[in-house]
């Protein structure tokens, strides 16, 4: 899982895949049909283009139904999908592909996205679970990667100085509490940390770093204290070539363990979604049979 400090996440992604073969052939025979995923995209978005192809992917080999709806690019086009799919039966579990069409507002739509499909965590109903640390909470399968990885590679997490660098709301925000939850000291720097000159600052205390904002070589290589333990979930393109936040050539040399972009957390994200798509239909199956 780790050549040298560099962290594979294809390995890390393959061990959770192997386990989760099994669980949902039983899974779908219990169920009578195949499981069935469906993705969401207004517009036409090629930055995630290879997010929902590697759903496709994983989700054939491990026998589920991946199903893509095209909507237009409007507010209501969104919706009337999002009820659809809602009321459809067959329908398990559903992901909303963004980011979306100017104009359309996402958290309208996600309000309308009961708990019992949202493979994401990003639904009123996790969002709630994941503050106050409810049983059977989803939470979001980027946070929860990053966690993966750190566990899968014995990171003492507990008390730890951790700086996440993007307070998105589907990666640094819900990281920031699953962090708090595990006893580390935790702090969350922004756009306006970089604008009043922090950020270096932040950055050189961290023990554990994360970052997740989407713009290339923001985390210089210098800045890395020795033996912080990187993850990088910034995806970011420079020309033809895809990259991270950090400046990895740079921060490799300083780190303790680093994720590569690609090949880091990406596998270990659509892995853990399809453990989320698992664990919202058994617990459907549970409560039915109670």
């Amino acid at each position: 899982m780790v050549e040298g400090n560099v962290i594979k996440g294809k390995a890390i992604a393959e061990s959770i895949v192997s386990s989760l073969l099994n669980r949902f052939d039983a899974l779908m025979q219990e169920l009578g049909r195949p499981v069935v995923l469906l993705g969401i995209e207004s517009g036409i978005n090629p930055d995630s283009r290879a997010y929902i192809r590697s759903q496709q992917s994983l989700a054939a080999r491990l026998g589920i139904e991946y199903r893509h709806r095209q909507v237009g690019p409007y507010q209501k086009d969104l919706e009337d999908a999002v009820q659809m799919a809602v009321r459809d039966p067959s329908v398990d579990g559903i992901i909303l592909h963004t980011p979306f069409p100017e104009g359309v507002d996402v958290f309208n739509a996600l309000r309308l996205l009961p708990q019992e499909k949202d493979v994401e965590g990003v639904s009123p109903g996790n969002v709630f679970g994941m503050f106050f640390h409810q049983e059977g909470t989803i939470f979001p399968p980027t946070a929860r990667a990053v966690l993966r990885i750190l566990d899968e590679l014995g990171v003492n997490i507990k008390g730890a100085r951790v700086v996440i660098v993007g307070e998105g709301a589907v990666v640094g925000r819900p990281l920031a509490i699953m962090f708090l939850q595990r006893g580390a000291t935790v702090s969350v720097c922004h756009l306006p940390t970089s604008e009043r000159g922090d950020l270096l600052r932040y950055v050189s205390q961290a023990e554990i770093l994360v970052s997740a904002v989407g713009k290339a070589g923001l985390i210089k290589g210098e800045w890395i204290k020795e033996g912080t333990v990187v993850v990088d979930v910034g995806i970011n393109f420079v020309g033809n070539r895809m990259v991270g936040d950090v400046e990895f050539d740079t921060a490799k040399d300083k780190a303790k363990l680093i994720t590569p972009v690609p090949g880091g957390v990406g596998p270990v994200t659509t892995a853990i979604l399809m453990e989320n798509l698992y664990l919202l239909v058994k617990e459907r199956l549970n409560v039915r049979g109670r």
